[in-house]
Order: structure tokens, then sequence, then C-alpha cells
């Protein structure tokens, strides 16, 4: 082996070295656990995905069966906006590749308390089952922070997106 290899050989054993770190750091979280939960999370222990634990009030965390994540950080800020009474459809949201959504809100005592599904995603594969889990979180996180700024449910990004869509243009008529 040549001195010209042989540098070429260190000099990848450091790239990988260095990328294998990189890897391992971007794993560790700094970012304080959200207020209100008291466990500490480890990616150790997760596989490198945050959780929450059980007993809080994180509507993006479900049981021990395949918990849902969260990427996505909207503002989990108290409503500040009173609605008018009535029911409102909002318009249809693109969830593409896998259809449309389209949610009619109730709003009563000027506060939401009722989301229904009008058009949803539907179709072969895991598209029932996406959806069959993913809109009752993103039901009960709307009407718990009273607006459209929900998380993304983790592997139902169209179908999360579509219902903000489609929530946002219906409180929009609601605004008073």
């Amino acid at each position: 082996m040549n001195n010209g290899s042989k540098k070429l050989l260190i000099g990848g054993v450091i790239v990988v070295l260095l990328g294998g770190y990189a890897l391992w750091a971007s794993t560790r979280s700094t970012t304080p656990a959200p207020a209100g939960t008291t466990a500490a999370t480890t990616a150790d222990q997760t596989g490198g995905q945050t959780s929450v634990p059980s007993g809080t009030t994180n509507p993006n965390t479900i049981g021990q069966d395949g918990g849902v994540g969260d990427s996505s950080t909207p503002g989990d800020s108290t409503p500040s906006t009173q609605y008018k009474d009535g029911t409102y459809t909002g318009i249809v949201g693109s969830a593409a590749p896998y259809g449309q959504v389209q949610v009619k809100v109730t709003i009563s005592g000027g506060k939401m308390t009722a989301i229904s599904l009008l058009k949803k995603p539907e179709g072969p594969g895991e598209t029932n089952e996406v959806t069959a889990r993913a809109f009752p979180i993103l039901i009960q996180e709307a009407i718990s922070v009273q607006n459209e700024s929900v998380h993304t449910v983790s592997g139902a990004t169209q179908d999360s997106d579509g219902f903000r869509q489609s929530l946002s243009s219906a409180l929009a008529q609601a605004q008073s």
C-alpha cells in the first residue's frame, strides 16, 4: 500500500467516524420536556424518538401500540378568538394523493364543541387504517387548543395538512 492510498483510507475512516458522531449527536435531544411532564426520556430508550409519558395531556401520544409521534411545533397558545355560535363547513382540503378532507365544525358558547368529517381519504392499502388512527387525534387536539394549529400526526402528514386546511376555513367563517 503506497503513501497516497494510506492517506485516502485514513481520510475515509475520519469521514465515517465524523458522520457517525453527527448521527449520534442528532439523536440526543437538548429540548426541554413540555410543561407538565416530569418523566425523562432518552434516545437510547426510545430508539431516537422522544416520547411523552402516559398521564399527560399530549393528544399526540397514544398507548403502547405504536404511539403517534410529531415533528411539527405549532403554537400551543390559549385561544384568544371568540367564535360565533353555529355550524360551519370548511373547504375541501387536500390529502393528496390519498384523497380529500372536509370538516364541519360546531361552535357553542363561543368555543368549538364538535368536529365531524364530511370527507376523508379512503382507499386501498393502509389508507383506511391511517385515517382511522389520525382523525380522532386531530379532532381531539383541535377542540383542545380551539384552533387549527394541531400537530402533524406521524404517518398521516397529508391527512393532517388537509384537516388543517378545511378546519382553518371553517373557523374563518366563525370569527366574530
